[in-house]
């Protein structure tokens, strides 16, 4: 059974399996003899009712997962798995921090000598061209961080939700080898998020193009803010519904190989009747990461902080009553490290934070096909497979 079979997601339209007919009648069977009588009381040490534990090859047991299962079953995938994760995640981290690196050794020879003039000098007037050139420095700068994070975040997203092929039955896995099967998805998530992304624009849209014709013909104002705010509320309520309904759309995308459109149908199915498990799991894990990242920045924004103060120099400057004041100001040097050690904390932290969105939203995909469409069952063979073959290479 290949990867492709085990997470084939099972065909709504096929036909049912056509059973073959019953053999004839051969006439009653002989009656088996009496078994050895095995007394009535459970084996020592049970009580009455007693059921074995479910099957657990991997991080999960194979049932239906409950709450503390599926956030247990995140820490354990991130320990078992902590190189396979965090190689790749750690390299595309250091990708980020080189690229932002660079643009902070940019922008502070652009804008160095700007803020120097500016300490140095009492009511200092930008010039046009300055302003021009800190202007586009800032803008430059806001949206490289953002593309950034967004190319780390698809990178761990992919990575994080691939490991899952692995975790559920219990198989080891290599860095290398769980970048070079998520690699090939990366594309398919960008488009999946844009897909994302234009329907959510669609939706604002919606809800802001026929205030702003009416509010047009009518020359008013308070008709474009009453009607805005009227078809504003819905569509963001739909879309917080649509977002958290959609929450397993990766893991379709990915699990089952779907391309975006029929991901976002197959997603939208399988999670129906599970929304507040959608909402609440995810936010629970987002707290313990919250709180597991603020152990990282806060000491290396300290850090920064108390360096820019150690480096800050002395300046003099009249008041507006002509008397000389001195203060501290901080260097340009001391600005630029507190955003560099800024930036390095927030990268480690989201090194270590970044599987677990990824990682939640995988389990609560193996938990609704578990629930609805017996997945347990093929877990559990591909597992006893895996574990034949690891035994017996050959």
């Amino acid at each position: 059974m290949s990867a492709d079979d085990v997470w084939r997601a099972p065909d709504p339209d096929a036909e049912p399996v056509r059973r073959p007919d019953p053999a004839p009648y051969q006439g009653p069977a002989p009656h088996p003899a009496p078994a050895p009588h095995q007394g009535g009381w459970p084996p020592p040490g049970l009580a009455w009712g007693y059921r074995p534990p479910p099957p657990r090859p991997g991080v999960i047991p194979l049932t239906p997962l409950g709450i503390g299962e599926v956030i247990s079953g995140v820490f354990r995938t991130l320990r078992q798995y902590a190189k396979a994760l965090l190689v790749p995640l750690s390299l595309a981290a250091l990708v980020v921090l080189a690229l932002c690196g660079v643009y902070l050794a940019v922008g502070y020879s652009a804008v160095g000598g700007i803020i120097d003039d500016a300490r140095s000098q009492v009511d200092y007037q930008l010039t046009d061209g300055q302003a021009t050139t800190v202007g586009i420095t800032a803008v430059v700068g806001v949206l490289l961080l953002l593309c950034c994070f967004w190319g780390f975040s698809l990178v761990a997203t992919t990575v994080s939700t691939a490991v899952l092929r692995h975790a559920a039955v219990g198989r080891p896995v290599t860095a290398g080898r769980l970048w070079s099967e998520s690699r090939p998805y990366l594309g398919r998530v960008i488009r999946t998020q844009l897909l994302l992304g234009l329907a959510a624009l669609g939706g604002l849209l919606v809800a802001v193009l026929p205030g702003a014709l009416i509010g047009l013909a009518t020359g008013s104002a308070a008709v474009f803010g009453v009607l805005t705010a009227c078809l504003l509320l819905p569509v963001a309520a739909f879309g917080g519904y649509a977002a958290v309904r959609l929450a397993l759309v990766t893991p379709v995308l990915i699990l089952e190989n779907q391309p975006p459109v029929a991901a976002v149908r197959r997603a939208w199915r399988l999670n129906e009747g599970s929304w507040w498990r959608s909402l609440g799991i995810p936010y629970v894990v987002r707290m313990i990461g919250s709180f597991a990242a603020q152990v990282v920045t806060v000491p290396a924004m300290i850090i920064g902080v108390v360096v820019m103060v150690s480096t800050s120099a002395p300046t003099e400057r009249i008041d507006e009553y002509g008397e000389a004041v001195t203060s501290s100001v901080p260097t340009a040097f001391g600005v630029f490290f507190l955003i560099g050690c800024v930036l390095v904390g927030y990268g480690l932290a989201m090194a270590l934070a970044a599987p677990l969105q990824p990682l939640t939203d995988g389990l609560l995909y193996l938990d609704r096909r578990i629930r609805r469409e017996n997945l347990a069952a093929v877990l559990a063979a591909e597992a006893q497979r895996a574990a034949s073959a690891e035994r017996d290479p050959s």
